[in-house]
């Protein structure tokens, strides 16, 4: 289990007070009133309080939420989903959503949601009538998650209405895999940390400390194919492990990218 402190900015408002309370209680993680504080002195107390390691800190600055932590402040945005969907809108292709052959009306299962910038170009591409779930393991980021697609302020209507869709749950996969009926969702995807860092994703440098960072496993496929109705789909780096993990269908990408898709079609051999 990782750690955290709550706490909020040096000069909080009553509301912030409240909920930074609210939500160490709900995170079963310690708060510490700032007080003028750094953020490195609250994570120090916390610390000392809990007689455990604490990785960073939730601060609650009303409507956004952040974790600090020593690697650099994490906040929730839609990153590269911003110009994702605008390019699609343009009609020009992604590489995910022809992947998965994503039609309007369909159900997605994104089991490492992450900042959920895959899930919300995916919530956009199965539309209003579809939906996109994301499971986080980890309790501030599933937090964090589900503040910033409610509250962030989206440019743009239809960017806004796409992560307002998406609905994240505080789970772990491997639990969660066995309590969806068979063929809840036309595509289960895996996103799973790197384990070569890519050195130019700067901006998720503070999401490491944080992430769970358990390997995937041949288990969780195949839960994962008792789900899916047409695929499962791991995103990889063009060299990594997993693509030895089991034998794949399809290893898809763009040429010139290190990311590759590796597809497992559900009833394939």
């Amino acid at each position: 289990m990782m750690h955290v402190a709550v706490t909020t900015s040096r000069q909080p408002k009553q509301m912030d007070l409240r909920r930074a309370e609210r939500y160490a209680r709900a995170l079963a993680m310690p708060y510490v009133p700032r007080r003028g504080a750094s953020l490195e002195k609250v994570r120090h107390t916390a610390e000392e309080a809990l007689g455990q390691s604490v990785v960073g800190v939730l601060v609650v600055r009303w409507p956004q939420l952040s974790i600090w932590t020593p690697q650099g402040t994490l906040q929730y945005h839609p990153n590269m989903a911003l110009h994702r969907v605008a390019a699609l809108r343009r009609g020009e292709p992604d590489v995910m959503v022809q992947v998965m052959e994503l039609q309007p009306g369909e159900r997605v299962l994104d089991c490492t949601a992450g900042l959920a910038s895959d899930a919300v170009v995916a919530s956009h591409a199965v539309g209003k009538q579809g939906q996109v779930v994301c499971l986080e393991s980890e309790a501030p980021l599933a937090l964090l998650l589900k503040v910033g697609l409610r509250h962030y302020p989206g440019q743009g209507v239809t960017l806004t209405q796409a992560m307002r869709r998406v609905r994240v749950r505080c789970v772990d996969y491997n639990d969660a895999l066995a309590t969806y009926a068979p063929a809840s969702f036309t595509v289960v995807y895996f996103d799973p940390m790197f384990t070569s860092p890519v050195e130019a994703s700067r901006g998720i440098a503070p999401l490491r400390p944080l992430a769970n960072h358990a390997p995937l496993t041949t288990k969780a496929i195949v839960k994962a194919c008792r789900l899916a109705t047409r695929m499962v789909v791991v995103k990889e780096q063009r060299n990594g492990p997993l693509q030895t993990l089991l034998e794949w269908d399809e290893i898809r990408g763009g040429r010139n990218s290190g990311i590759v898709y590796l597809v497992k079609r559900v009833g394939s051999r």
